[in-house]
């Protein structure tokens, strides 16, 4: 349920959501846990991401992810226009 609604701010702007490979899993949730021991207890909503250096690689993390995804979801709109 956390990774769809994570989800939504994509889904919303018109964008796929990101689908973590089952094989890449547990490195997603050692990021997000070394980032959150790293930032601690969140004081605001507007410190939704803090700074910090793991959050380089959340993002490098992410965009590596999300390239199959955009991968598949052209595949299959090309084979929609083609039939």
């Amino acid at each position: 349920m956390a990774r769809l609604l994570a989800n939504l701010p994509s889904l919303k702007a018109g964008f796929p959501p990101l689908i973590v490979p089952e094989h890449r899993r547990e490195e997603y949730k050692v990021l997000h846990t070394d980032y959150d021991l790293a930032v601690g207890r969140l004081e605001s909503p507007a410190q939704l991401l803090p700074e910090h250096e793991l959050l380089q690689e959340i993002r490098r993390f992410f965009r590596d992810a999300w390239q199959p995804t955009l991968d598949m979801v052209a595949a299959r709109v090309f084979r929609y226009w083609m039939r």
